[in-house]
């Protein structure tokens, strides 16, 4: 196709983090949201820490970010763990109102104990067109299982569905699972 407008620059945090894993979704409106991982640099210095949080912004339909600052989706200091990596996100917008749902998977390396947890588990965020988180989550609150590689799709009522990979404790093999979500 050929281009329509100017390209947009969606984050230039750059100085603060390196940027990656990007993913978008449009309305019907033409209004679209971005999310991407970001590591965290390592104090004044250029080199990356491991941990990523998720982040995202919402743009009209001329390209102009909708909110006067990055939406922080999994920001560092909610958690007790030295070593995180959520990573890995995926975006779908409600085509008819704007409200958009942000999945990532996140792994908890160690926690400021030192201890160790095993593998990653898949989260959700439901925001309205405002930008305001209406509900946060687990997509398998009640699974032990390793979780990733999210990708979420949403209809015009508000409904969600979450589809991701979860590997079988049991027998070792990875197998794909789906959850559908009210609004």
């Amino acid at each position: 196709g050929t281009p329509a407008g100017s390209e947009v620059v969606v984050s230039d945090r750059y100085y603060l983090a390196n940027q990656d894993y990007a993913r978008t979704a449009m309305a019907d409106t033409g209004e679209f949201v971005v999310v991407w991982a970001e590591s965290e640099l390592n104090g004044d210095s250029f080199s990356y820490l491991n941990n990523y949080t998720i982040a995202c912004q919402a743009f009209d339909a001329s390209g102009e970010p909708r909110f006067d600052e990055d939406i922080e989706v999994s920001p560092y200091d909610n958690y007790a763990y030295t070593t995180r990596k959520a990573w890995r996100p995926d975006v779908a917008v409600n085509p008819a109102t704007g409200d958009f749902v942000v999945t990532w998977d996140e792994e908890h390396l160690y926690t400021s104990t030192g201890e160790g947890l095993d593998g990653p588990t898949a989260y959700y965020t439901l925001y309205g067109h405002d930008g305001a988180a209406r509900r946060v989550g687990r997509v398998a609150p009640d699974s032990i299982d390793r979780q990733d590689f999210t990708s979420v799709a949403m209809d015009e009522d508000g409904n969600f569905a979450v589809a991701w990979r979860q590997r079988d404790s049991a027998d070792r093999s990875w197998d794909v699972h789906l959850q559908q979500f009210d609004p």
